[in-house]
């Protein structure tokens, strides 16, 4: 992954394309976001504090409020467009302020954790295993690896025993991969992380 300076595509569309956009998205992605191209922590340190109770409709803030939000994002976003800049990479501790604004206070230190590393904000590999290169080449050359299903911890196995020149075969029951999202349907079913989100369809 790229470190966040690399990670945003030039922005070519008009003003009125911002806004559309804008109108969909989680309006306290947006305020996240104007953070990354600003700087400014103080967008999500003021009165609107958009909320979302697990698997309920609704942010917690006024039509006001919200427009509010999406007028100062088309500012934001159209600043950037016209003269961008470097995205603001926040220190441990702002990132946490921003992870605990996205999904509220009761995000545990845990989820926490967990999300930071998802993030990999830098380009880090959070779940690389760099001791199996302590190992001699030769000696990985000789293992033979056989992984059972081809879900996402299968495919990611395989992956990294690729990685690590380590001979495997991944053995699958299915006629495709995927695992549990291949074999279930979830229709209606949210996103599952504590800020609920769009349903969606699978």
């Amino acid at each position: 992954m790229k470190p966040i300076n690399e990670q945003l595509d030039p922005i070519l569309a008009t003003d009125d394309q911002i806004l559309d956009a804008l109108s969909d998205a989680d309006t306290a992605s947006i305020m996240l976001c104007m953070v990354h191209l600003t700087g400014d922590m103080g967008i999500i340190r003021g009165a609107v504090k958009p909320i979302m109770e697990f698997l309920a409709p609704g942010e917690g803030i006024t039509a006001q409020e919200r427009q509010q939000v999406l007028h100062q994002a088309l500012d934001v976003l159209k600043d950037y467009r016209d003269a961008p800049g470097e995205l603001f990479n926040p220190n441990a501790d702002e990132l946490l302020e921003m992870l605990r604004f996205l999904a509220g206070d009761q995000m545990s230190d845990e989820h926490v954790a967990f999300l930071t590393s998802e993030l990999s904000m830098n380009g880090e590999d959070p779940y690389g295993q760099p001791a199996i290169f302590t190992v001699p080449e030769e000696k990985r050359q000789q293992f033979e690896v056989l992984v059972i299903g081809a879900g996402m911890s299968g495919l990611l196995t395989a992956i990294r025993l690729k990685e690590a020149g380590i001979s495997f075969k991944v053995l699958e029951k299915n006629e495709d991969v995927g695992g549990t999202w291949y074999e279930n349907r979830y229709p209606g079913c949210r996103v599952d992380s504590a800020k609920g989100g769009a349903t969606i369809s699978l």
